[in-house]
């Protein structure tokens, strides 16, 4: 019974959340968001802001530092374990896995194969572009740039920038410093 409750009030919050929270535009519906997080998630840092549009999955596996920036229309799946520490910045509209399905087995339907679940985590001081998509399992170093549009399939060294499908280094944040290039990330 104990165990029916608990699922029970997941799904209430998760839909009072997903369903109305996200979709309360301005200030009142930041300021909504922001305090559901504060009563639902185990780990909110100061200063966060959430965006209208967010679907959050999987509430209670999600740890957010101080100010952790998630805007408009990202969808965040931490039921396999989320961290996003300290000043990471979420470009609008991308996508954080956790959870997926199985699909080792070319003769078996992939709905018959089951799911898995990898935690993620995204460093200090990170910029995920807007659409990057970040896939299970995956972590991304402190004070790493992921260029809009990435698929990050693999782990993201501190300072790297990273770019394409699937994302791939282009260069190290701390090789400039220096140097009086005026390239910048386009």
């Amino acid at each position: 019974m104990r165990q029916l409750t608990a699922g029970l009030k997941r799904r209430t919050t998760r839909m009072i959340f997903n369903r109305v929270l996200t979709h309360i535009p301005g200030y009142v519906g930041h300021a909504l968001r922001v305090r559901w997080l504060h009563i639902n998630c185990p780990q909110v840092g100061k200063g966060c802001s959430i965006g209208h549009g967010v679907i959050i999955m999987g509430i209670e596996n999600l740890s957010l530092g101080d100010r952790v920036a998630i805007p408009r229309n990202c969808h965040i799946d931490a039921r396999g374990g989320l961290t996003l520490a300290d000043y990471a910045l979420i470009g609008f509209e991308s996508v954080i896995l956790t959870h997926t399905h199985n699909s080792d087995d070319p003769d078996s339907p992939i709905q018959h194969q089951g799911m898995f679940s990898k935690p993620v985590h995204i460093g200090p001081r990170t910029w995920l572009g807007t659409r990057v998509i970040v896939q299970p399992g995956v972590s991304i170093g402190e004070g790493a740039i992921v260029g809009s549009g990435a698929v990050v399939t693999k782990d993201v060294a501190p300072y790297d920038v990273v770019v394409g499908v699937p994302a791939r280094v282009l260069r190290n944040r701390l090789d400039d410093r220096g140097s009086d290039s005026s390239d910048t990330l386009s």
